[in-house]
């Protein structure tokens, strides 16, 4: 894979090490999936994403430029058409028989069309953008380690620059195929006030916690770009965990033996939320993690169930997050709104703030 950075004018505003340090977390991205032969385009802004201001709390957002929407049918046969690891095609050979969404369409963004052979893997045009922090303090080189008071850079990068490639969940994705409720172990595609759990091999075996109330494609109870909580001067480093899912969502770190041609089932929309990590100004005296949280993606042409559903998507994804004090071993944060707070947030979907 080739991810291919383009920055906004605003860039020109950012530290020396800035490029560098999200050119560094490309090139681990690059290598780690290096089986998919697809270039990838994602837009970077320094204080903005796709020139909507990042508000002072927030350390960065991301979201896919458009995506596609397929039927259960669909989005199994082009995963089953394209296998990327033997972890993989054990989690293939486990998915339902039947549609466990009941019929409502699952999201593939651009970037993932790609990786499937639904899209012309060197398609022109921008697939995704990242803004980070112009105000919030990083650590732009990590070799030797976060200093106190800083955020990753690059590991922030990496949690949003997989969150353009698909690692997402607001609203039905790949990514739920492989969540699991942590009380009946069945499939749970839906998060809720428990922590659901990721399992390649129908809930059999517990890779990793899925955060529950925040972000339902993020980790917790580990160290890992993955996370909805990230700490400063803490380092987050790329494992083999996050190469497995990015290999169960289509991205292949083997060299391909064949090429598919794309597809054009499904209908396309546009992606117009964010990946929140967040955290509040004062938090830097507490020391304590940061919050980051998932998009969801309203389609033109719809239904007006299918709206009604992307509208209560879209305002569970913008979560603006605010430092918790106790972020020990399931940190929560104190919520600046309520999370999905229809009266808070539909005005602003309405008037196109969001």
């Amino acid at each position: 894979m080739k991810i291919n950075l383009v920055y906004d004018p605003s860039v020109a505003n950012a530290p020396t090490g800035f490029k560098g340090t999200l050119q560094a977390a490309a090139n681990v991205l690059d290598s780690a999936l290096a089986g998919s032969d697809i270039t990838v385009t994602i837009d970077v802004g320094w204080g903005e994403l796709n020139g909507s201001p990042i508000s002072g709390g927030i350390l960065g957002e991301a979201e896919p430029a458009s995506g596609q929407w397929l039927s259960y049918n669909q989005l199994v046969a082009d995963l089953r058409a394209h296998p990327t690891s033997a972890e993989d095609r054990t989690f293939l050979s486990q998915l339902p028989a039947s549609d466990p969404g009941n019929g409502e369409s699952w999201f593939v963004p651009r970037a993932q069309q790609k990786a499937l052979g639904l899209l012309s893997a060197n398609a022109d045009g921008v697939d995704g953008f990242a803004g980070f922090s112009s105000t919030l303090p990083w650590t732009y080189d990590d070799t030797n380690g976060v200093a106190a008071g800083t955020y990753d850079l690059e590991g922030v990068a990496l949690h949003e620059l997989t969150h353009v490639l698909g690692r997402e969940a607001m609203q039905l994705t790949a990514f739920d195929l492989g969540t699991y409720n942590t009380t009946t172990h069945q499939l749970d595609l839906r998060n809720g006030p428990q922590d659901r759990y990721f399992s390649i091999d129908g809930g059999s075996t517990h890779i990793v916690d899925i955060d529950g109330p925040n972000d339902p494609s993020d980790f917790t109870g580990t160290v890992d770009p993955f996370n909805a909580l990230l700490a400063p001067g803490t380092k987050y480093v790329w494992s083999s965990i996050d190469t497995e899912i990015m290999n169960i969502l289509g991205y292949s770190s083997q060299v391909p033996t064949a090429t598919r041609q794309p597809s054009s089932s499904g209908r396309t929309g546009s992606h117009h939320s964010r990946h929140h990590p967040a955290i509040s100004a004062a938090s830097l005296a507490h020391d304590g993690p940061a919050f980051l949280s998932s998009p969801s993606s309203p389609a033109p042409q719809a239904s007006f169930s299918e709206l009604l559903a992307d509208i209560g998507a879209e305002v569970g994804g913008h979560f603006e997050a605010r430092l918790g004090s106790d972020h020990q071993a399931h940190p929560r944060p104190l919520w600046a709104t309520a999370p999905g707070s229809i009266d808070t947030m539909i005005p602003h979907l309405l008037a196109g703030n969001i």
